[in-house]
């Protein structure tokens, strides 16, 4: 062991007292040598170069570049000889000169490596093509006197580098850190390495910047021909930030042939960093995207270049679990992979930009997504891409955000064609997607979904779609709201904009079927203890034109069945067309039109025939149609119907009374008046219970409903109780004006009345032993006041008097036949008001074999009814009538 130490111990002194000796001589050959060789070398500099140098000191060291001698030049700077406009070729802390130190004791220079550190390097290609490099003198050798230059070898340490060259419009400003470029330079054709740590602050083609504050490392050799301005780039690479790119291929500079034919390769390396490479009018289309990934690609880069003028770059690339991340939108896509292509185009610009992405595959959230991608124009650029994806629609609503919808959930299936030319690609919006040029098909599978301010939910949505541009075409479409369903075929036009955009429209064009369809469930807005509250709504962007065709139909109280019809909603206004349906045990066919053009007050319009429907159903259904006058709980019967009715209904469907108007003409069979009020109290009058519930087997009308008002005219009532004529108004307020006409011998057979009961009553005699009463009704009707019409009595009277004497004249014509003298029609009328301004009275004629009427002539004045009592029963009630007292006569 001792002996090994003492054997170091020698070596190390050995090789100081060697170091010593070495450095000691060469302190004595730069001590003894340094004035001539200082001398020597920059009086050949001079004599080279055309142009001028200063330094600030000259200083020839053995040691500062050991192993090499140099003649180091403190603060050099160059002047081109060109005039007081030239610029600057070089300006350096530090040159040196490099050469063996035996060439020192030989007196003979070889000078074939330079240093600079600390320098600034300005080259410069004028618009003639001459550069500021040609600094030498033409007529001079590489070779004078005892000084040789011949470099091949430039060693850069902290240098900063600007080319500038005018013609094309280039300029290159990087700064190298610690590089080499080695290579026989004073040739005109040779072989150039190059090598070292750089840091770009740009490189510009035109307006076009590259390598935009990027360290880089780099290693090229090449072939260069000086005198036609080629270079070959043998073998290469370039690396920055993690990314490197193998890079072959050829660069000719010349002024009339300027001209790029590189091939650029780089292997599964980060998309970030590569990105970072890529010019930002480039990247414009894609800055609101994160995107990560490894990539592979391989550039192509060919063709002319100067100034603004690019050479065709082109390269194939393909991305490997990557993800793109859109903040705004909320796009987030997981496990990307795809192979594609870039190329800048004919004209080299954002105009001309082409990507292709071909076998794209992506998960969005759960949802996976395969499909191809293609872009054109980077400016406006025109996408064309094809998708297929299943997709959740929860998710895919939180990344469209539809401003209407409130809750969404189900399954997604598409496969989907899409081509549009956006405004912006940064700015991609709902309607560059509406207005795009679409095709393909859609699935869905147990939606289910709510709009905003909507109680109404929709579950279990089902159906298969066919896109064509923004509509879309329904082969099946099937689901439920509320306690309805529906299935449906037909079109969606403009469905895609109705859904995404505001104040879009929708037009739908349908075969829609239901097996139970209630109306409430689409029209009920809220509920509160007094039961649900409807709102109706006409949306001024929806339209449809439906073909009906539903087994159960209800709303409230009414019910039908087999409901067929075509309804139509357009500018809002709701037409139904040639509607029938099976309702109330009768047949029912229904037109109309509800004008929704004001939505606090809609029209109501419609026209409704009635085939043997259940009268009593009929007005509990419609409950009693908002009148109070006669209720379900009144009347029996089949009705046969032609009816018109007309109202303004409000949003929350109530009818307004003042504003309906309605026409019926009605035939109801084996009818029935149960408890109606108007009815009982003329019972109590004429002793008859039995017309409290009336059963008559026909009647025929003609009912009208206006300024809440019905107006019944003159009908026969034959019924089981008793026969009468009926004619008159009831309001919506229950007032009754009506007028009737009974037979008394009905009401006196019926009732067992004696003639002779029925004290104070005018009638009259129809001619066949028929003798009527005449009587109205006035007021409440639930306590109706009933007197003696005596204006339906004059009436009579002056009609059967007409018809009289029109008898009489025709008598008067057979008989004597037409002469000139013939007395007239006012002549032969037994019954005329007399010259003084008498009044025909009637008195009734108290005969045992049969009741007459005799006509007398005496003074106007006010008739008075006989007043003669007689005893009744104390069960029996009275029966009082009152007189109409009025002046009115009879004309």
């Amino acid at each position: 062991m001792q002996k090994i130490l003492k054997f170091f111990k020698r070596i190390i002194l050995i090789s100081i007292i060697f170091l010593a000796i070495i450095a000691g001589g060469l302190f004595l050959i730069g001590t003894y040598y340094a004035d001539e060789t200082e001398q020597l070398i920059v009086s050949e500099i001079n004599k080279t170069l055309n142009i001028e140098i200063s330094v600030k000191d000259v200083e020839l060291s053995l040691f500062s570049n050991f192993p090499n001698a140099s003649l180091n030049f403190t603060e050099l700077q160059t002047k081109e000889q060109s005039g007081s406009n030239s610029k600057s070729l070089l300006n350096a802390k530090k040159v040196s000169l490099l050469f063996n130190v035996y060439d020192i004791i030989k007196g003979d220079y070889k000078i074939e490596r330079i240093l600079l550190k600390d320098a600034f390097l300005n080259i410069i290609v004028h618009e003639d093509g001459t550069n500021n490099l040609m600094v030498r003198r033409k007529s001079d050798s590489t070779q004078t006197g005892n000084v040789n230059i011949n470099l091949q070898e430039v060693i850069f340490r902290n240098v900063e580098i600007s080319y500038l060259n005018y013609p094309s419009d280039q300029e290159y400003l990087v700064t190298v850190n610690n590089g080499d470029l080695k290579g026989v330079f004073t040739s005109e054709i040779f072989e150039m390495e190059i090598s070292g740590d750089l840091f770009s602050k740009h490189i510009r083609s035109g307006k076009h910047l590259f390598f935009k504050k990027r360290q880089l490392k780099t290693q090229l050799k090449l072939a260069i021909d000086k005198t036609e301005q080629s270079y070959l780039i043998n073998q290469g690479w370039i690396e920055s930030a993690g990314l490197s790119f193998d890079i072959t291929g050829s660069v000719n500079a010349d002024k009339s042939n300027r001209y790029l034919d590189l091939n650029i390769k780089a292997n599964k390396s980060p998309l970030q960093s590569f990105l970072q490479f890529v010019p930002n009018t480039y990247l414009k289309p894609i800055k609101d995207y994160q995107l990560k990934g490894d990539l592979n690609f391989i550039a192509e880069i060919k063709g002319d270049f100067s100034g603004n003028k690019l050479p065709l770059i082109t390269f194939n690339f393909g991305l490997e679990d990557g993800t793109i991340n859109h903040s705004k939108s909320g796009l987030n896509f997981q496990h990307v992979f795809f192979s594609g292509n870039f190329e800048n185009g004919k004209s080299k610009s954002k105009q001309s930009f082409l990507v292709n992405l071909s076998d794209f595959e992506a998960e969005l959230y759960s949802s996976k997504i395969n499909g191809t991608l293609s872009i054109v124009n980077f400016e406006h650029p025109t996408i064309s891409a094809s998708f297929k994806s299943n997709a959740d629609l929860k998710e895919i609503e939180k990344i469209f955000g539809i401003d209407n919808l409130q809750a969404v959930s189900g399954k997604l299936k598409i496969d989907m064609q899409f081509r549009n030319t956006l405004k912006s690609f940064r700015n991609f919006t709902i309607q560059d997607f509406i207005s795009s040029n679409t095709s393909g098909l859609l699935e869905i599978e147990d939606v289910n979904l709510q709009f905003k301010n909507n109680p109404v939910k929709y579950t279990g949505l089902n159906g298969n779609f066919k896109f064509s541009n923004k509509d879309l075409v329904v082969n099946q479409f099937s689901g439920k709201f509320a306690e309805s369903d529906f299935n449906m075929r037909g079109y969606f036009i403009n469905v895609l904009a109705f859904l995404f955009l505001p104040d879009q429209k929708i037009n739908i064009k349908a075969d829609f079927k239901s097996n139970n369809l209630k109306l409430g469930n689409l029209l009920k807005s809220k509920k509160n203890e007094s039961g649900s509250i409807y709102q109706l709504q006409f949306s001024k962007n929806i339209n449809f034109d439906l073909n009906l065709d539903l087994n159960n139909f209800s709303f409230n109280k009414f019910k039908a069945q087999n409901l067929t019809g075509r309804v139509i909603m357009n500018n809002l206004k709701l037409t139904v067309k040639n509607a029938t349906l099976v309702s109330m045990d009768g047949k029912t066919k229904l037109a109309g039109i509800i004008d929704g053009t004001n939505p606090n007050r809609f029209w109501l319009d419609a026209e409704a025939t009635l085939t043997n429907v259940d009268i009593n159903k009929l007005f509990y259904q419609f409950s009693d149609f908002g009148q109070k006058s006669i209720s379900s709980e009144n009347i029996r019967g089949i009705v046969n119907a032609q009816i018109i009715f007309q109202s303004y209904i409000s949003s929350s469907l109530k009818i307004d009374p003042a504003s309906v108007h309605t026409v019926g003409d009605l035939i109801i069979n084996e009818g029935e008046l149960v408890d109606f009020k108007p009815m009982y109290k003329l019972s109590k009058f004429l002793k008859n219970k039995e017309l409290e519930r009336v059963q008559f087997s026909a009647l025929q009308n003609q009912i009208q409903i206006k300024d809440q008002v019905v107006t019944i005219p003159e009908m026969d009532i034959v019924s089981s109780t008793l026969d009468l004529k009926i004619s008159g108004t009831h309001s919506f307020q229950n007032e009754v004006d009506y007028h009737i006409q009974v037979l008394l011998s009905e009401l006196i057979s019926r009732n067992r009345f004696k003639e002779e009961d029925i004290e104070g009553i005018f009638t009259e005699d129809d001619g066949l032993g028929r003798t009527t009463l005449f009587l109205k009704m006035t007021g409440n009707a639930n306590d109706p006041d009933i007197a003696y019409d005596t204006k339906e009595v004059r009436k009579k009277i002056a009609k059967d008097l007409k018809n009289e004497g029109n008898v009489i004249k025709d008598i008067f014509n057979k008989e004597f036949g037409n002469k000139e003298n013939n007395a007239t029609p006012e002549e032969l009328h037994v019954i005329e008001e007399n010259n003084n301004g008498q009044n025909f009275i009637i008195e009734w004629e108290e005969e045992e074999a049969k009741d007459t009427v005799e006509l007398k002539t005496t003074s106007p004045q006010k008739p008075k009814p006989s007043k003669k009592k007689k005893e009744t029963n104390q069960d029996s009630k009275e029966f009082i009538i009152e007189w109409d007292e009025e002046n009115d006569t009879i004309k």
